[in-house]
């Protein structure tokens, strides 16, 4: 449910249809579902078909899948450049 209710959509009839699962709950009636919903950039990861025989292969198998999310996810463009913004904000003690 997080991912329906904060996950930006480009999809108008999609955004639509995350917004119905919400109808008759209370949070629909509150400020922060108005000034939050679908606003954010979302990773979905799901290990759901990670099925190694042992931890070692289960956790390679993890690692590479988050990085292949990863790797996708700063792909897009506004992403890398709200990125660099918030870098560009921190002060990471280099001065």
């Amino acid at each position: 449910m997080l991912r329906y209710f904060l996950e930006q959509q480009q999809d108008e009839a999609k955004r639509l249809r995350h917004a119905r699962l919400f109808d008759n709950l209370a949070i629909c009636e509150t400020e922060i579902f108005a000034r939050h919903f679908a606003r954010y950039p979302v990773i979905f990861l799901t290990f759901k078909d990670v099925k190694e025989t042992s931890f070692a292969s289960a956790l390679q198998q993890l690692m590479l899948r988050i990085s292949t999310v990863v790797r996708d996810f700063f792909a897009d463009p506004k992403v890398r450049e709200a990125a660099r913004s918030v870098r560009d904000r921190l002060d990471f003690g280099t001065h």
